[in-house]
């Protein structure tokens, strides 16, 4: 694959991801994770906000215990990011947002 290919599949992509959105305003969240103590608990937290529509972008850094999340907030605001379910009821993670940034 060359590397004009590679690139045009790259805009592609940023078109399909965003053309859709409208009147979307992407805020990125910096979070205090706590309760992880393995690389698959980062992998759970991950797998799980990326489940969420709202949610463009999802980095969680283990042994740190902080994440940063891109979110539609159109659609979400930053302060449900901890009431949501891989961070409430029986799971064992908690999240704190830090601050709240425009992209």
């Amino acid at each position: 694959m060359s590397f004009h290919t590679k690139y045009n599949f790259f805009y592609f992509f940023l078109y399909l991801t965003y053309s859709d959105k409208g009147n979307m305003c992407a805020k990125k969240v910096d979070l205090r994770v706590f309760g992880m103590s393995c690389e698959d608990c980062k992998f759970t937290i991950e797998k799980n906000l990326k489940e969420n529509p709202a949610v463009i972008r999802v980095d969680i850094r283990y042994p740190e215990g902080t994440g940063e999340v891109v979110i539609d907030d159109s659609k979400i605001q930053p302060s449900e990011i901890p009431k949501m379910p891989i961070f409430s009821g029986k799971s064992h993670y908690r999240a704190q947002v830090r601050d709240t940034n425009e992209v």
